[in-house]
């Protein structure tokens, strides 16, 4: 639909006006013809740039880092370790200081050492006037080893000589337990087999034994050791003179 402007002159419009019919006191513009313009803006805080597009064209960027910089203000910050002061400048130009020797130090060890012959350990910190925390290691309770009469200890316990315990062996004549690589062993000798004998003793009624050729006293063996025998030795008249067993002694 056609848009009136009225109580516009001619006379006081440029050509760059002359849309439609030009009629003397008033402008007929056609909103068919006129173009309608879109704009899209979009900044980039990160590199200070604004980019346009219109109607989907080709983009505009526009940089304003130039005019970032120029009416930027540098500020500057230091420390004192002497006067553990910090100094902040401003946009300003003027300075700002923070003392803070007042606040506690932070007391912490960055150095120890190790005397051997006291046996001592020292620790020191970062604080002058604070005294040095001194261990004395002397005073750790001490274990002492010593010979047993079957065991004999050697070394320190220390990597360079480590404790070793030896067992002691005997030389006396008859001792059985040895040792080798493998560990300590007895060496069992083989028994003596032993030789009994039994015989009729020197008077009736008595026995006399032989044990590895060593004969005993006569003992008489009486009636409830000769019901055990089971062989009675007589002589030529009949006369008993020993009785004897059939079992291997």
């Amino acid at each position: 639909m056609p848009t009136n402007i009225n109580y516009v002159l001619v006379g006081n419009l440029g050509p760059e006006f002359l849309i439609g019919a030009e009629i003397p006191s008033k402008i007929t513009i056609d909103e068919a013809k006129l173009t309608k313009l879109t704009n899209t803006l979009t900044a980039d805080p990160l590199t200070g740039k604004i980019t346009s597009t219109v109607n989907g064209g080709t983009p505009a960027v526009l940089d304003l880092t130039p005019l970032i910089k120029a009416a930027e203000t540098k500020t500057t910050i230091g420390y004192n370790a002497a006067t553990k002061k910090i100094t902040y400048t401003g946009e300003d130009g003027v300075p700002a200081v923070m003392d803070l020797s007042g606040l506690a130090m932070d007391i912490f060890m960055n150095a120890g050492s190790y005397d051997a012959s006291a046996m001592a350990l020292t620790l020191k910190d970062n604080d002058a006037t604070t005294p040095d925390v001194v261990i004395n290691l002397a005073d750790l309770k001490k274990v002492a080893i010593a010979n047993s009469p079957s065991i004999t200890l050697s070394g320190t316990g220390e990597t360079a000589s480590p404790l070793t315990a030896a067992v002691k062996i005997s030389a006396t004549a008859g001792n059985s337990l040895s040792q080798n690589a493998d560990g300590l062993f007895v060496t069992v000798p083989a028994p003596t087999p032993t030789t009994v004998a039994m015989a009729a003793g020197t008077a009736p009624g008595t026995i006399k034994t032989t044990v590895n050729g060593v004969a005993s006293a006569d003992f008489n063996i009486g009636p409830s050791v000769r019901q055990l025998c089971d062989l009675v030795m007589q002589d030529a008249f009949g006369v008993t003179f020993g009785y004897a067993f059939t079992t291997n002694v």
